[in-house]
């Protein structure tokens, strides 16, 4: 993970039992993110993913594959996508959330124009 004190924009990225996909989307994200960190001044951002209480195997699996591109974060108990992404929001400390899913497909041409607006 980038060594960044207070990020722009923190994705927030919350997943149960599907290690498989969250893997190959947060992936992408990363790389997407990482473009527009290159090319547009002052932008920063980080990955966080919530997991929420997967399997053993799921959760290994995330957190061998994504260390290096984004802060993994496992809850206790199964609390369901919307109290991980607040979860993600508390731990954030940045100016601007984005909220994407494990199985989003994200346009890198219309996130750019959002990332600049």
């Amino acid at each position: 993970m980038e060594n960044m004190s207070t990020p722009l924009v923190s994705v927030i990225v919350p997943t149960f039992m599907r290690g498989d996909i969250a893997v190959n989307t947060v992936q992408k994200y990363h790389e997407i993110f990482m473009n527009f960190q290159r090319n547009i001044t002052d932008f920063s951002f980080d990955l966080i993913l919530i997991d929420d209480n997967s399997a053993e195997a799921d959760f290994e699996l995330l957190a061998t594959a994504l260390e290096p591109h984004a802060h993994l974060i496992r809850n206790k108990t199964n609390l369901g996508p919307g109290p991980s992404r607040n979860l993600g929001i508390n731990l954030s400390g940045s100016d601007w959330i984005w909220f994407l899913d494990d199985d989003d497909s994200l346009d890198p041409t219309n996130a750019e124009i959002v990332v600049r607006e």
